[in-house]
């Protein structure tokens, strides 16, 4: 296990955004052929194994996303915790092993919304969207986000907002041909320095009808 960090302000530290998905035990949803269930403390090096894979991934494509953890390695791994034992944290799986993660949060941890117009409605918020390259070609990605709307949906949310990675332009593309919207960027704070996912989009939620 990576070691805790140093003592740094951490704009994300915030247990109270995870509230409304607290559950007493493993909750399970279906995805097409796939599960969702809610993640354990045992899948936190599953989770770092699958940005691992999909960091040499990138690596080979070129691009700079996931090379280097923010703001370091020890941090990463205690808010993927933190995000787990909150219950916020769910993994796809397929016959029971797991291909995929998302995390969803109900409020705006990091303020990284703050400098944007209408910036403190109600939304969900998406992150750490990870799917293995043994799952591309379906656009899974798109399923989850699919499947995120549709519970934002049934809290009565605005919008599903994600941040996305500054420099990867193929990224901001995927989400705008899937109705996300290019909303504005992460403030400039001393506590956000280097913060290196500072594009943020949002998908403005559809209203279920009976």
């Amino acid at each position: 296990m990576f070691p805790r960090a140093a003592a740094r302000p951490d704009p994300f530290r915030n247990p109270e955004s995870f509230v409304s998905f607290r559950v007493p035990a493993i909750d399970f949803h279906t995805l097409g052929d796939l599960q969702m269930r809610s993640a354990v403390r045992e899948d936190l090096d599953v989770i770092l194994g699958l940005r691992a894979h999909l960091s040499e991934w990138l690596k080979d494509k070129g691009l700079d996303q996931w090379q280097e953890a923010w703001p370091d390695e020890g941090e990463q791994a205690r808010r993927i915790g933190e995000a787990i034992e909150a219950g916020a944290t769910w993994m796809v799986c397929d016959a029971g092993e797991p291909v995929g993660t998302m995390t969803l949060h109900t409020e705006d941890r990091g303020s990284l919304w703050s400098d944007v117009d209408d910036g403190h409605d109600r939304a969900l918020y998406v992150s750490r969207m990870m799917v293995h390259r043994s799952h591309s070609g379906r656009d899974l990605g798109a399923e989850l986000l699919n499947w995120a709307e549709r519970r934002a949906s049934d809290m009565g949310l605005v919008w599903i907002r994600l941040d996305a990675w500054t420099t990867n332009d193929k990224l901001h593309a995927y989400y705008q041909q899937r109705r996300f919207e290019h909303a504005g960027w992460a403030p400039t704070r001393p506590d956000l320095e280097g913060y290196p996912s500072a594009m943020l989009f949002q998908r403005r939620v559809a209203v279920a009808t009976d």
